[in-house]
């Protein structure tokens, strides 16, 4: 008995050091759970607001896609106007080029007819004055005759009249 009163003596006493030495580390498990919990609580609070700007981020990544895209569409469609007018001023240059080509033909054309034209009047004008000339020349050979004739018709009338004189002095004589 006294061995067993021995043992349970070093059992109550091993039992207190136990509860001595376990009490504050139960304390500190205890403390350790509660900074667990807290430390889970803020883990759940730290994992939401990660969600949540996870999801920001998603919509800011999906608007920045979109952006980009636009700028894409919008850089494309640039482009392409750019295109479009750079093609539209090369034919209008074209047009422009060839507009002056037939000016320059239509001009050179209105020149060759101008110079065909003034050589034909002038042949013409030269033809004038010859013809002037020749018709002056009748005339005046005209008018030389018509004047010769005048002068042949007054010689005649006169010769008529004194022909007519001379017959009325005979007549006279006679009588």
């Amino acid at each position: 008995m006294e061995v067993e009163d021995t043992l349970s003596l070093e059992t109550a006493k091993c039992a207190e050091v136990i509860k001595a030495r376990v009490a504050p580390l139960e304390e500190k498990i205890e403390k350790m759970k509660r900074n667990e919990e807290r430390l889970k609580g803020e883990s759940n609070d730290l994992n939401l607001k990660i969600r949540e700007l996870n999801g920001q981020v998603k919509l800011k990544e999906d608007k920045v896609a979109l952006y980009k895209k636009e700028c894409t569409r919008k850089q494309d469609e640039k482009t392409d106007l750019q295109t479009k007018m750079q093609k539209q001023q090369e034919r209008m240059q074209q047009q422009l080029d060839e507009t002056k080509i037939e000016k320059e033909v239509t001009e050179k054309k209105l020149i060759d007819e101008k110079d065909a034209r003034s050589k034909e009047i002038g042949s013409m004008a030269k033809q004038l004055r010859e013809m002037t000339d020749r018709l002056e020349s009748d005339i005046k050979v005209r008018d030389e005759r018509i004047v010769a004739l005048e002068d042949k018709v007054r010689v005649q009338e006169k010769e008529f009249e004194s022909l007519k004189l001379a017959q009325k002095d005979a007549k006279k004589g006679e009588l």
